[in-house]
């Protein structure tokens, strides 16, 4: 029995992009799950130990950038963003890749000037989300309608403020998570879920394996994993939010003092099958005959941020063994249309289609279904019979950048 591709040897997936940064000495930061963390003044990444595999390490990135908090990936330009308080008043402030200040804004009123903050997280749309913390004293500086823990959407290119609503408790951190829409962050073995719309909180009791401490950085991972970093001795945790006794530790960095975290998630993605007349895949050892009409199914998962639409070229090459194309197509969205080849006989299409987000912007926005492209094919009539893997192949760029 011979074995052949019966999926084309390459399928390309060429995204339309666009410059972001006006600036042409700014270096924006990969989108592609590496986490940032400040501590002591200095941006870091967290990666593996090349050393000790298994372990993690903190690699500075710049020698000094400030001690700020509210560490945040804004996903529209690629650049991190921290607040913090200059001369009493706040102020956002931007780094790119290097850790060089590239912007620096003041915050407006409404938010309470001299406010502390600890926690800030970017939501899928680029809404800059703050949680300010007025002092524990009788003269309630930096409290806001009576409440001293507030969340706040702060334009992050001019400082405007919106206030969102109070919340009960005090956050470290917290971090968007891009398969609900919703904040997350653990205080003394709860985990708080914030709407980022309403600042309305619900709580669940976290496994005891969990220790306690401050966990100064949070991130979620692309598969909606929360990750948190505590500040002493070091060491990050990894909690399930749909099950919170499923409690790991994934690492021992190490360290010594407050820290601040966020990471930025891309998940692109094409699959391919074939499927019968009822859309149901066919098995891999189906034997295959001269003449077949055969379907191919190409779904388009976009699981990246920001949570926005991406036009897309898809094209399909077929290998040179006796298949064509039978000119026959159809797609989920109707504003698909091919570019080139598809017609009787042809042995290659090409697409340009839209590709929605998957991802909750927040929770008032979920995302879409993907798009499913169909490309009906004849096997030709000199194909021998027998069983032919599925072996496409993807050409995409991976680290979600957009220029």
């Amino acid at each position: 029995m011979l074995a052949f591709a019966l999926f084309a040897s390459v399928l390309s997936f060429v995204p339309f992009t666009a410059p972001l940064s006006a600036q042409d000495d700014v270096v924006e930061w990969e989108c592609n799950g590496t986490p940032v963390l400040m501590r002591g003044g200095i941006l870091h990444n967290i990666l593996p130990d090349p050393n000790a595999p298994g372990n993690l390490i903190i690699d500075p990135i710049t020698t000094s950038s400030g001690v700020w908090n509210s560490t945040a990936f804004n996903p529209l330009n690629n650049l991190v963003y921290g607040a913090g308080n200059i001369g009493g008043q706040d102020h956002i402030r931007a780094y790119d890749a290097t850790g060089a200040i590239v912007d620096e804004v003041p915050i407006q009123a409404p938010y309470p000037s001299a406010a502390g903050q600890f926690a800030g997280t970017f939501l899928g749309d680029g809404r800059y989300i703050l949680h300010s913390v007025g002092s524990n004293n009788a003269a309630q500086t930096g409290w806001f309608n009576g409440s001293r823990f507030n969340l706040w959407s702060i334009d992050s290119a001019t400082g405007a403020s919106t206030h969102i609503g109070s919340t009960p408790v005090n956050f470290a951190d917290f971090a968007y998570n891009p398969a609900d829409g919703f904040i997350y962050q653990p205080v003394n073995r709860v985990l708080y879920k914030v709407d980022p719309n309403t600042g309305a909180t619900t709580t669940q009791p976290i496994s005891t394996a969990l220790p306690n401490g401050s966990f100064g950085a949070s991130w979620f991972d692309a598969a909606g994993f929360l990750y948190v970093f505590r500040n002493n001795p070091g060491d990050i945790w990894r909690i399930d939010p749909n099950n919170t006794q499923d409690v790991q530790l994934v690492g021992s960095p190490g360290s010594n003092g407050g820290t601040d975290g966020t990471n930025c998630v891309s998940s692109i993605d094409i699959k391919k099958d074939v499927i019968d007349a009822n859309g149901s895949v066919l098995p891999a050892d189906r034997i295959y005959q001269p003449g077949d009409i055969v379907t191919y199914e190409i779904t388009l998962i976009n699981n990246g941020v920001p949570t926005q639409n991406r036009v897309v070229d898809v094209c399909d090459f077929l290998p040179t063994d006796g298949r064509t194309f039978t000119g026959l197509w159809t797609s989920t969205d109707p504003a698909t249309t091919v570019t080139s080849g598809g017609t009787a006989g042809d042995t290659s299409i090409c697409f340009e289609a839209n590709m929605p987000s998957s991802l909750f912007t927040d929770p008032a926005q979920p995302g879409s279904p993907p798009t499913v492209i169909t490309v009906e094919v004849e096997l030709g009539a000199d194909i021998v019979p027998g069983v032919y893997e599925n072996q496409a192949t993807l050409d995409f760029d991976q680290d979600g950048s957009t220029d």
